[in-house]
């Protein structure tokens, strides 16, 4: 019986237990968490503003590559307008030359026009020698020497001062193209030497301000990462000490709960202790696996904005390298220019020469051409045969190159109107040829017929000029 009684006992005592939660449910405070999983939040917190700001620095540098783009863009601009205004220089240039060509064709065209007054004068003197011998007029034959010479003189002195313009004009030209030369060569080459010290001084300060940045950036972290490794370790050891305390504790609680065997109460109490415990533990132990596979490659998380950064750089090289590869380009071509131009307006002025000499020469083969027509046509219009009379006319005038004392005062002066009377009308006829040359194929054959058939009259006329001067005395 007495054993019936504890087994009732122990019934009454089982009977009992499970009546206890029917008691007014009291409100459970909500576990709290323990210091440990606190520091883990907090520190997971901090990696996320971590990782803000780290996405916060990342767009600041995107936004400062984009400037850097924009700036290298400008200047491009800049280069292309300065390219710009090299080549309407260029052009002026070309301007300058092609009016300084048309002002040589005018002046050419003032020549001729001075040529053709020539003429025009040449026929009215013709028309007044006509005059003058039909009216047998012949003391006024020194003063239509003076008058021819006077003439002569006055068309030389236009010539030489039209020359002497011209060669003016052409020296100011010259001496203004090199003033502009030398202006624009000098204003290009200091901004040249502006944009190139202004460029060089820039990225020498913005890659000295990145290697600042990036070095203290990257020795903050590395710091940064130091402490946190050193903190997590900390962390880590007393994990691990309040680990193998827990485990000292729990062995304790076992040993005691079975030595003492204690009631099924205080062994339920136990086991919900054990099992919170163990909860606890699991969830310390993920959290930790966790950080060691975050920490297993700690320098991760900053290597790829490293790599980019370092890709960036090595870009931003590439460019400076090109840039200062086009402005030495830039250079060279100005220095090019420099060499060339010169070359190519002394070129010019050579060229201008030779035609100028050419020109000259063929002048003076047309002059000579025109005096010996001009000598025919004078032995033609006084009647005289150039085979016939070629030795003595020829021997006239050896005669009047030598010494005076060979030749009386009456004699000499005979020659000298004769020879002023053949000048006269040498010139005379040298004006009808050029007219004759004017003229079409087909008429000139009936114009010299004229003119040979006129050149007879003269001479008969002359023959009877001398018989009634012989009558006369």
């Amino acid at each position: 019986m007495p054993p019936k009684k504890g087994k009732g006992g122990k019934g009454g005592k089982k009977g009992k237990g499970p009546k206890t939660p029917k008691a007014p449910p009291e409100p459970e405070p909500p576990p709290e968490l323990p210091e440990e999983v606190k520091a883990l939040i907090r520190q997971v917190e901090q990696l996320q503003k971590d990782v803000e700001t780290e996405m916060k620095e990342r767009n600041k540098f995107q936004l400062e590559v984009d400037m850097l783009r924009t700036f290298w863009e400008v200047t491009g601009q800049q280069l292309e307008e300065t390219n710009a205004e090299y080549v309407n220089l260029y052009n002026e240039i070309e301007t300058d030359e092609l009016n300084h060509r048309q002002d040589i064709k005018e002046y050419l065209g003032e020549i001729k026009l001075y040529k053709e007054d020539l003429k025009k004068h040449q026929k009215d003197f013709e028309k007044h020698v006509r005059k003058v011998d039909d009216m047998e007029v012949k003391p006024y034959e020194k003063e239509r020497a003076e008058m021819i010479l006077d003439e002569q003189l006055d068309i030389e002195d236009t010539v030489s001062t039209l020359k002497a313009k011209h060669n003016e004009e052409m020296a100011r030209r010259e001496q203004e193209m090199n003033e502009k030369l030398l202006q624009t060569e000098q204003k290009y080459r200091k901004k040249l030497e502006l944009l190139q010290h202004d460029l060089t001084n820039k990225e020498k300060t913005k890659l000295s301000e990145r290697e600042y940045y990036w070095s203290s950036l990257i020795h903050s972290l590395q710091q940064d990462h130091d402490k946190r490794y050193s903190e997590f370790d900390a962390f880590l050891n007393e994990c691990k000490k309040k680990d193998l305390l827990h485990k000292d504790k729990l062995r304790k609680q076992i040993q005691v709960f079975v030595a003492t065997e204690e009631n099924k109460k205080e062994r339920v109490d136990g086991s919900m202790d054990v099992k919170m415990l163990k909860q606890e533990q699991k969830k310390v132990q993920a959290q930790i696996i966790k950080i060691r596979k975050l920490l297993r490659n700690p320098i991760m998380k900053k290597h790829p904005n490293e790599t980019v950064k370092q890709l960036e750089l090595k870009r931003l090289k590439r460019d400076y390298d090109a840039r200062d590869q086009r402005v030495k380009q830039l250079e060279r071509d100005m220095d090019e220019m420099r060499t060339k131009f010169p070359e190519n307006i002394l070129d010019i002025q050579q060229r201008a020469e030779k035609e100028h000499a050419e020109l000259k020469a063929k002048l003076a083969t047309l002059t000579e051409k025109t005096h010996k027509l001009q000598s025919l046509v004078c032995l033609r219009l006084f009647g005289i045969d150039l085979l016939a009379a070629g030795g003595p006319v020829i021997q006239a005038v050896d005669n009047l190159d030598s010494k005076e004392q060979h030749w009386s005062r009456k004699t000499r002066l005979n020659q000298t109107r004769k020879l002023l009377a053949q000048m006269v009308r040498s010139i005379c006829w040298l004006i009808l040829l050029f007219a004759v040359s004017g003229t079409k194929q087909t008429n000139k054959i009936s114009v010299w017929e004229q003119i040979l058939h006129v050149s007879t009259e003269p001479a008969h006329m002359h023959h009877d000029l001398k018989k009634k001067n012989k009558h006369a005395r």
